[in-house]
């Protein structure tokens, strides 16, 4: 009994141990410590960065404007049009590279969605909207493609963009950051697409959000995408310096609420708050 008591005692001690710290970790971040120590040299390596989207109407449109009356499909023409047409001042695509067509497909899932008996290719939707529009790139199946056509997928993007004027217009979005590098490479804009779910442990969360925190420094990462749901000062504080893109937000109050954020630089939304200004 008194050896098992010792070993509840040695492991109650090393938890309390382990708490503290992290406890202490996370006083720091708030107190804005880490906050002066990241945020200065962030802030310098940052200027040698442009970023994406700094104008004050920050809602853009998820998949096209879809969910009203009008009855368009996501992901079309149509649904493009018509949040332009209601003054969205971007859009929300998801995309898919298929190494058999050559090119990237513009479907949320697969089997692809047709249009009309057709697929609707990304190269489809550039030529028609071209530089009145900005673009958020949603690259859907970039973390399941082999190497090779990873490499394939970068230069045919880069190529796509530049024969249509349009490296500054488009972001391009993915969990998986390895990945996500060679197109931060050959000079296109990235988002860093990260998922720290709150109801993780404490240890956990807090061990996340610091890989993050580290990637973006080493990476020179300046953006990165989330829910709007676990969006919260602590990643505010952790993460300075940095553009957040939040999807998807129906309702009017929480927009405003995300909006009046500085850091908060796009907000996804499937109804028509595209000319609210924050």
């Amino acid at each position: 009994m008194a050896v098992v008591g010792k070993m509840i005692m040695k492991r109650f001690w090393k938890i309390l141990l382990v708490t503290a710290m992290l406890f202490a970790m996370a006083v720091l971040v708030h107190a804005h410590v880490v906050y002066d120590l990241f945020g200065t040299e962030r802030a310098i390596k940052l200027a040698e960065v442009s970023r994406f989207y700094t104008n004050e109407t920050k809602v853009w449109a998820h998949r096209g404007q879809w969910a009203d009356s009008a009855g368009h499909t996501e992901n079309s023409l149509e649904a493009y049009s018509r949040a332009l047409a209601l003054g969205a001042k971007g859009l929300e695509l998801d995309i898919y590279y298929d190494a058999a067509l050559s090119g990237f497909v513009v479907s949320h899932d697969r089997p692809y969605h047709l249009h009309s008996g057709h697929l609707l290719m990304l190269k489809d939707v550039f030529e028609h909207f071209g530089s009145r529009t900005f673009y958020w790139l949603d690259f859907k199946n970039l973390a399941g493609l082999p190497a090779a056509e990873v490499t394939t997928a970068t230069l045919l993007m880069q190529a796509t963009l530049s024969s249509f004027g349009l490296r500054d217009f488009a972001v391009i979005e993915s969990p998986k950051l390895a990945k996500l590098l060679n197109f931060k490479a050959a000079g296109m804009h990235i988002v860093y697409w990260i998922e720290v779910d709150p109801s993780l442990s404490f240890y956990r969360y807090w061990y996340k959000l610091l890989s993050v925190r580290q990637d973006l420094l080493r990476y020179n990462i300046p953006a990165v995408s989330m829910n709007h749901t676990i969006f919260n000062d602590t990643l505010v504080a952790l993460l300075p310096k940095t553009d957040f893109y939040l999807f998807t937000i129906n309702e009017e109050r929480r927009l405003k609420e995300l909006g009046q954020q500085e850091d908060v630089r796009i907000l996804l939304s499937d109804q028509d708050f595209y000319s609210r200004r924050w």
